[in-house]
């Protein structure tokens, strides 16, 4: 899987549930890896898939795509992710 074929599957996840904010783990979730760490080759996928997440996530911030939040939490702080959709911009449709 390409960089950029991951950013395209995390902007699909985010955009297809605009009005929701995730967490990383939710995000992985919902783009399918299995997070569970049941031996040390799962584990080691789990953490590799978590850093091309996170670096594909940090790549659409930068660029505007993607509106990411920090909030306190029991256990420190947690980020939580969103599509940005431009509100300002009409929405072209196709003429019939």
């Amino acid at each position: 899987m390409t960089w950029e074929s991951m950013e395209g599957q995390i902007l699909r996840f985010l955009k297809s549930q605009p009005d929701k904010a995730f967490r990383i783990t939710e995000i992985l979730s919902g783009l399918g890896y299995q997070l569970t760490t049941q031996d040390f080759t799962s584990a080691l996928f789990a953490g590799i898939a978590y850093l091309g997440v996170n670096g594909a996530l940090e790549n659409l911030v930068k660029r505007g795509q993607v509106k990411a939040k920090r909030v306190k939490a029991a256990s420190g702080e947690d980020v939580y992710y969103m599509a940005f959709i431009d509100k300002s911009k009409p929405i072209l449709r196709s003429k019939r």
